[in-house]
């Protein structure tokens, strides 16, 4: 036998060999690049859906910090309401009207000023003012006209004397 034509032959074999683990390699090649390509789609995928998640907390954030703020707005100005008012005390006028009195300070108020209880209910500072020649003190809010003190009988002589024309 001759040697060349054997070695011809096995070099023939290694080289079928070669391609053979070559092809079964690129098919191993394939595969794993096929599951890796899969796995990269999927990770794309879940960072696309947490991006869309992070993006709806960052609204729902900023959401509730305009509300937080909203409402620390309106504690803040129902605070500076109700310290307006704790000047003013519950106040049963002569006449069987109720309102709310300026409390009298250090100096002694000569003229308590006087606030409508339905408006200060509602934390709103309304003024009640005496009506003209009357004994009613009038809420401008359409609460009515409360009955006061007793006017003296000079003012009314006086606005009956105005309002007479002389």
């Amino acid at each position: 036998m001759e040697i060349v034509p054997l070695l011809a032959a096995v070099t023939q074999s290694i080289d079928i060999g070669k391609r053979a683990l070559a092809a079964r390699d690129s098919a191993k090649v394939a595969e794993v690049q096929a599951r890796l390509n899969t796995q990269a789609i999927e990770l794309t995928e879940k960072i696309i859906q947490l991006q869309q998640e992070k993006a709806a907390l960052v609204d729902a954030k900023r959401a509730a910090e305009a509300d937080a703020m909203a409402h620390k707005e309106t504690v803040t100005e129902l605070t500076k309401r109700m310290s307006d008012l704790g000047s003013y005390e519950p106040f049963h006028t002569p006449l069987g009207g109720f309102c709310l009195a300026q409390q009298p300070d250090a100096g002694g108020t000569p003229a308590p000023v006087y606030l409508c209880a339905n408006c200060a209910a509602r934390g709103q500072k309304t003024f009640l003012q005496f009506q003209e020649g009357t004994q009613f003190l009038n809420c401008t809010e359409g609460h009515g006209r409360i009955p006061g003190m007793a006017v003296p009988d000079n003012r009314r002589m006086q606005f009956e004397f105005f309002s007479s024309g002389g």
